[in-house]
């Protein structure tokens, strides 16, 4: 079994029975400045070896707090030098606790 697992994004119905996505139809909720209750959906899950033994989800917003950095490089998919934005994995991996040396994607 893998130390450290990562799901992003929801899986379908078919994959969900199958126990692949235990989170599937979870939200989080939380309040806006102005008292109103925003739901936003977990969008990345990790579970393994981390500091809670538990399965460890985030939504857009506290990936974004975590903050993020750029990475140019090409990709057979596009014309030239692309610009993508990501939460580094070593920031990702110290905010969970997690240990070990391998990670499945």
């Amino acid at each position: 079994m893998a130390e450290v697992s990562i799901r992003t994004g929801l899986l379908d119905d078919q994959n969900s029975r199958h126990g692949l996505c235990m989170c599937r139809a979870i939200d989080l909720r939380r309040t806006n400045l102005f008292g109103r209750c925003i739901i936003e959906s977990i969008i990345l899950t990790i579970s393994g070896k981390t500091a809670s033994s538990k399965a460890v989800v985030f939504t857009r917003s506290q990936l974004e707090v975590l903050g993020s950095d750029k990475i140019v490089t090409t990709t057979p998919w596009h014309t030239g030098a692309v610009t993508f934005e990501r939460v580094p994995m070593k920031r990702l991996m110290e905010t969970v606790g997690a240990t070990g040396n391998k990670i499945v994607a």
